[in-house]
């Protein structure tokens, strides 16, 4: 399930890089980014496609305390779009929407996974041009999904959760 996801978020930033759906100025990037919610610490890489002044960016990222602290991978893919409300030559606003979507092994047994559904609303400042910063503040929701035993279904729980979000790019 979670390849699919990984699939899904590649495939579509692919096609968006490749289509007119936004118009003629196009700018791709790829940066290293960092961000912190209430489910653990995580790093990874981003891959970002601008056109006029949409934008759409998805990343490949892991949780640093589960996964090199306490042995658990924690692998979280992300799609996020936007548009730059105010530009100027180096930078941007933009109000933006994100999805995540993580996952973890939990035990060794039958139905081991906790999945994890991330959904936020908020605003994004880049500085920059080939070189540049950025950072996000968001906030909305998180689902967890997991199989509880003694239930012997598929539970969910929501809560409200924040997305603080840091990072350095580079125009390709």
């Amino acid at each position: 399930m979670a390849k699919f996801g990984y699939f899904v978020t590649l495939l579509f930033i692919f096609l968006l890089s490749n289509s007119s759906l936004f118009g003629q100025e196009k700018s791709t990037s790829l940066g290293l980014v960092f961000s912190v919610n209430r489910l653990d610490f995580f790093n990874g890489l981003e891959l970002r496609h601008t056109s006029n002044k949409a934008f759409i960016s998805g990343s490949l990222e892991y949780g640093i305390n589960r996964s090199l602290f306490q042995s658990r991978i924690f692998p979280k893919t992300t799609l996020g779009f936007g548009w730059n409300v105010l530009t100027t030559e180096k930078a941007t606003l933009a109000p933006m929407a994100f999805y995540a979507f993580s996952f973890y092994k939990v035990s060794p047994f039958e139905h081991p996974y906790h999945r994890y559904h991330e959904l936020y609303s908020g605003i994004q400042f880049t500085y920059g041009k080939t070189w540049g910063v950025k950072s996000s503040v968001l906030g909305g929701s998180i689902t967890e999904r997991y199989y509880s035993k003694i239930e012997n279904s598929q539970r969910g729980i929501g809560s409200i959760g924040y997305l603080l979000y840091l990072g350095v790019y580079h125009e390709l």
